[in-house]
Formats: structure tokens, sequence, C-alpha cells
């Protein structure tokens, strides 16, 4: 015979929040116990005396206080720091960086390539025309 793995205490609550709700009944009655918690927590001004009131109101204006100066300063970074500059139209024409991407020095590499390949043809046509003009020469 098996045994059942005891449920850990997560694995419970899941299967009891599953039941509360396939019930709409039971849905129903835990947010009304949610709501009537709420309402015996929360006081209403008119319900309290004037002394709870003040320390109460003193509490609200310090928080609106921080609140303000924490906004505030957070718009005074922003205006404080320059805007971003606007991306050229022209590729070719970019503020230079400190250090090329790795494309553009790949890219670079290549055409120095290119460019030195081509200069050594073109020295060796020179030399072959020279000996093409010799052999002509000789009868």
């Amino acid at each position: 015979m098996k045994t059942k793995k005891p449920l850990s205490a997560a694995e419970r609550q899941l299967r009891c929040q599953e039941k509360r709700k396939s019930d709409p009944e039971k849905v129903a009655e835990v947010k009304r116990k949610d709501l009537e918690r709420y309402h015996a927590r929360k006081k209403l001004v008119a319900d309290i005396n004037a002394k709870k009131h003040r320390i109460m109101k003193r509490k609200w204006q310090q928080a609106n206080k921080k609140r303000r100066k924490k906004k505030q300063m957070l718009e005074n970074v922003l205006l404080a720091t320059p805007a971003l500059s606007p991306i050229p139209e022209n590729p070719q024409i970019r503020p230079h960086s400190a250090k090329p991407t790795l494309s553009e020095a790949s890219s670079a590499r290549g055409r120095k390539k290119v460019k030195r390949d081509r200069s050594k043809m073109y020295r060796d046509n020179i030399k072959l025309q020279e000996k093409i003009e010799q052999l002509e020469k000789k009868p």
C-alpha cells in the first residue's frame, strides 16, 4: 500500500482557495469579511476626537510634504540632466567615439587589406610590363 506524503502549508492553502473560488457564496462571504475588517480599522474623521484628529492631520501633512519634496527633487534632476543628442540622419557623419565598434574596425581592416593588395598588383604589373619591354628590345 502506498502512503501519501503530507501536504505542505502552501499546498493546503492553495487547495482551500480553490474550493472557496468554486463556490460563489463563499467568495461573496470572503469579500464581505474583508470589507468589514477594512471598515473596522479605518476610522472616519467625524468619529474621532479632536486630539487624535490633529495627530492624524499632522501625519498626513508630513507625508504630503515628503511626497511633494520627492517629486520636486525628481523634477530638478530631470531639468538638470542634459537632453540626449539627436541621432544624425546621415550615418557617415557621426560624432567620433573613443573606441570604434567591432564591425567598424573589421571593415577598416578589410579596406586596408584590399588597398594593399591592389597596390601590390599595380607594382607587379609595372614590373611585368618592364620585363616585356626588355624582352621585346632583345632581338
